[in-house]
């Protein structure tokens, strides 16, 4: 089940200056899934086949926010424009007729993995139950020091119980954190002599701000009644890897005839 409202704003100021902005608030639910990206296949096993409800939760591609935007802008300087419309034609060539361009995105995060109950099958045979909380907890990241999926990993640990005959545990409760990216480019083109040549530079950004998401989990696995005052394995809920990647940049020259 997929339900969604949809914004989506585009306007062009000028011929120099146009963007989108498009949101998404949504939610989706099924009974088995995972996001593409995951590489696994442990999303999309049905727990207990007798009960099919008992699996039911968000799906593991379900993203609550998505917001994206895209502009284009034709810089006010140079010949005819707003700032130095009078310069001459060598400082025209340097300063004038820039064009600068970028994608923002934002999204909130993808469910990440529950804790499973360890060396125990409590329904399916083949597939091990995930634990089951028995307090209230979300995931509160700490992205400093020795980054984790909370801040507080001993309470998190204890937050959980073993599962019981017949129960399937809880499934996609927590959330990895959002992403948030902009990517930027400058250009500009010369015309050359002759009939439609032109040349043109780009100097591309991806990952402007340089900012790291985080992603990717130790493995979280429940012993028996941690919720009893066990402490949690020194890798418990670590993150493993970054969503997207460091800053990058390209340069690039395109001859047109």
């Amino acid at each position: 089940d997929y339900h969604s409202a949809q914004l989506s704003v585009r306007k062009r100021f000028s011929k120099d200056l146009s963007f989108d902005f498009n949101y998404t608030f949504s939610h989706s639910l099924d009974i088995a899934s995972a996001n593409e990206s995951s590489g696994s296949i442990t999303g999309v096993s049905i727990l207990n086949p007798l009960d099919l409800k008992t699996n039911r939760g968000n799906s593991g591609f379900d993203v609550r926010h998505l917001i994206n935007a895209n502009y284009i802008w034709t810089l006010p300087i140079g010949n005819g424009k707003k700032f130095f419309g009078g310069i001459g034609r060598v400082a025209d060539l340097l300063i004038g007729g820039w064009d600068l361009t970028g994608i923002f995105r934002f999204n909130s995060g993808f469910p990440s993995p529950v804790p499973f109950d360890d060396g125990r099958w409590a329904t399916n045979w083949n597939v091990q139950s995930n634990a089951l909380l028995v307090r209230p907890l979300e995931t509160s990241p700490t992205r400093t020091g020795d980054p984790n999926l909370f801040s507080d990993p001993t309470y998190a640990y204890q937050s959980y119980r073993n599962a019981y005959p017949g129960e399937v545990g809880d499934r996609n409760t927590l959330r990895y954190p959002g992403f948030i990216g902009l990517d930027a480019g400058l250009y500009k083109s010369f015309k050359l002599p002759g009939e439609g040549r032109r040349l043109t530079f780009r100097w591309e950004v991806f990952n402007v701000t340089n900012t790291q998401h985080f992603t990717g989990i130790s493995t979280i696995s429940i012993p028996q009644d941690p919720n009893l005052g066990l402490t949690p394995p020194a890798t418990w809920g670590k993150f493993t890897g970054i969503q997207g990647s460091p800053r990058q940049q390209q340069f690039a020259l395109r001859l047109e005839f």
